[in-house]
């Protein structure tokens, strides 16, 4: 019974998203004659249910720095939109009337992650620039034989069908924002994208390492810690299998790690990736903290400089870490499992990762405070960051403004 229940709301599921295709096909056939405007220019994130990542930085740039342009935040979630307009800035309903015209008359449009951050159905002559979220050290798109090959049948159909849906797909005419040579050529090779249309200019998030957020509660918590002097850690896993599998924690690890913690002082904040926040009944410890998406608006950039180390798996935030110059631990437990089942690299883990290599909580809390008071691989990191990071200037947001005000984008 449950079996058939499932497979009925699946059905019905994939019965709306095409009708609501065939129903907004002939608003894209009309998104390709209505004239655009210049300076109009729309964002989004994340299938349009968050407020971060590189489109968001962007986007808060433009708006200080920019005047001339009118920046529009497009999102489906009424939380969202009522968090950008708390900030002074311009957002809409991604469906709403006024959403579709805004979208419809858009010059140029940046996205996250795919064409449903924003309005699929109104792009047909809107510049994409897809500014993606993250240096790829897993492998992603045409290269992600894993993954990317279980595309499901009807996602087949719909894109032999609809338009607006292949350009998920073909980034022929898209631009891509990088940060180096070497991502240049992964992104290149994962998208089928000519090199031309690679901007080497910098993820414009990175900018924000740079910042100062006194406004976001959760880094004075951090700070008081620090004037207590406790170390201050990030722990922040990638996913499993596209969110299906949890990131679990079992108690008496958690107590294990509590344990050696507060002996030596370390306070550890654990981000979990989005797909699997608030899934975690989390038991309560002094000094282990799961972030909720309400302390950091979503978006742990707004307190990444803070951490005094790092400690993640396969998750590329360590890439932009590396902007700090701090500490950075490996924890990549289930390393054979996650390269059959999951993703496999584009490089050599050991090669491309600098820093030390645990297989426990236990052993990752240790780590940090050796790490912390001897940091033994800074030329190492350094490395990594100047193959990985061409500008760690602050200046991204702006290199990538001035490519398309000035015209060079053709």
């Amino acid at each position: 019974m449950k079996h058939r229940i499932k497979s009925s709301s699946g059905f019905i599921s994939i019965f709306w998203t095409g009708l609501k295709a065939l129903l907004n096909l002939p608003i894209y056939w009309i998104s390709l004659i209505v004239p655009k405007k210049e300076y109009l220019w729309v964002f989004g994130a994340w299938f349009g249910e968050r407020y971060s990542d590189n489109s968001k930085y962007l986007f808060e740039y433009v708006n200080s720095h920019h005047p001339e342009i009118k920046a529009y935040w497009l999102s489906n979630s009424k939380d969202v939109v009522s968090l950008v307009r708390s900030k002074g800035y311009k957002s809409l309903n991604t469906k709403s009337l006024k959403g579709y015209l805004i979208s419809i008359k858009a010059k140029y449009a940046f996205l996250t992650s795919s064409i449903r951050d924003i309005n699929p159905y109104t792009i047909g002559g809107t510049q994409i620039i897809q500014l993606w979220h993250g240096i790829p050290l897993k492998k992603i798109f045409f290269d992600d034989a894993i993954t990317f090959g279980r595309m499901p049948v009807w996602e087949k159909i719909m894109l032999m069908i609809f338009p607006f849906y292949k350009k998920n797909y073909d980034y022929s005419k898209h631009y891509f924002v990088v940060n180096s040579l070497k991502e240049k050529e992964i992104i290149s090779s994962a998208f089928n994208m000519p090199k031309e249309r690679i901007l080497i200019t910098g993820s414009p998030r990175l900018d924000s390492m740079v910042l100062n957020k006194e406004n976001v509660p959760i880094i004075q918590n951090i700070r008081k810690l620090k004037e207590k002097k406790q170390i201050v850690a990030l722990y922040a896993p990638t996913h499993r299998q596209q969110g299906i599998n949890r990131t679990t924690f079992l108690h008496e690890d958690l107590e294990r790690l509590q344990h050696i913690l507060k002996s030596k002082n370390i306070n550890l904040f654990i981000n979990l990736h989005f797909y699997h926040k608030e899934r975690e009944n989390e038991a309560v410890f002094s000094n282990i903290h799961f972030m909720k998406n309400t302390e950091i608006e979503g978006d742990i950039y707004v307190v990444l400089n803070e951490f005094d180390v790092l400690i993640t798996d396969y998750s590329s935030i360590y890439f932009d870490f590396l902007i700090m110059d701090k500490p950075i631990i490996f924890y990549p437990y289930d390393l054979e499992e996650y390269t059959k089942k999951d993703r496999k690299f584009y490089f050599s883990y050991d090669e491309v990762t600098p820093g030390p290599k645990v297989q426990s909580l236990s052993e990752m809390a240790e780590m940090i405070y050796k790490q912390y008071h001897e940091d033994l691989y800074k030329r190492e990191r350094e490395r990594i960051r100047n193959t990985f990071l061409n500008f760690i200037d602050g200046n991204n947001s702006e290199r990538l403004c001035v490519e398309i005000l000035e015209g060079q984008l053709g």
